[in-house]
């Protein structure tokens, strides 16, 4: 609602189909059912008729996708063809066993019987084996090299951190955890870690190449100063990958904004 885009759920698309009983409906929900992923090939065309739709010209928000590195190239070529280009990623970092009771609560809330507990767990083991990894992907993305100084907000257990510290940049991390915090602290013990919020960066201005987020923008008390804050502490002429708003920044994974 505040840029005006449409926020995209491909989970939306699908059960919309399932309740509609289409032909991609019913091997949508076949497929579901016994906890696996709907294939690139039915998702990437999904995407593609909808990223063609009027209300996406001016820009999107992709919940959901991509959750492969197959998604990931065949989302580039999509952008190549219409001159979009990603502005932004983010990666929300949750307990397992939180996201399970969470969403064994929503199956029980929305009259959803094949999301069991079983289900939901297969799932999550697809997710490491197939989306985690794509945390590199998105930072080699977002242009970090050895010697650059970046924030990771929202570390959680450290992903993109890792990722940063791999090809040789100078990290600090910040986290409204405390176990997160505590567990950072304990597997990378040379670099600064704080417990904070994105919205209150108590970071000085211009501190960073790169600012990076691991968290979904809604989960900020307030998304406009937590993306604010983000910018302030980024240098100017920083990794800027959301230049066409004037923010600088990136943040790694679950959605894809393009403004």
């Amino acid at each position: 609602e505040h840029y005006g885009i449409p926020a995209i759920s491909t989970g939306d698309i699908f059960r919309a189909n399932i309740e509609a009983e289409t032909p991609l409906g019913l091997k949508v929900k076949e497929i579901t059912a016994s906890g696996g992923y709907v294939s690139d090939d039915i998702t990437n065309e999904i995407v593609r008729d909808r990223l063609a739709e009027p209300d996406a010209a001016n820009g999107f928000l992709l919940d959901g996708y991509p959750r492969t590195e197959a998604q990931v190239d065949a989302l580039a070529g999509m952008l190549a063809e219409t001159g979009h280009r990603i502005d932004g990623v983010l990666m929300l970092t949750v307990d397992e066993d939180e996201v399970v009771g969470r969403l064994l609560k929503r199956a029980e809330v929305e009259n959803r019987p094949d999301d069991t507990e079983d289900v939901i767990r297969e799932r999550q083991a697809i997710y490491r084996r197939e989306t985690e990894p794509l945390a590199a992907v998105f930072g080699k993305f977002a242009g970090i090299t050895a010697g650059a100084k970046v924030l990771d907000v929202g570390c959680g257990p450290g992903a993109l951190t890792a990722y940063a510290r791999s090809v040789g940049a100078e990290v600090s991390a910040i986290d409204p955890s405390p176990p997160f915090v505590d567990a950072m602290r304990e597997r990378f013990l040379d670099i600064d870690v704080r417990s904070g919020t994105a919205e209150e960066l108590p970071y000085d201005a211009g501190a960073f190449d790169a600012a990076l987020a691991q968290l979904v923008v809604h989960f900020m008390t307030d998304p406009v100063a937590g993306i604010r804050q983000m910018a302030r502490v980024t240098r100017p002429g920083g990794l800027d990958t959301r230049g066409s708003v004037a923010l600088t920044g990136v943040a790694l994974l679950m959605s894809a904004l393009v403004l």
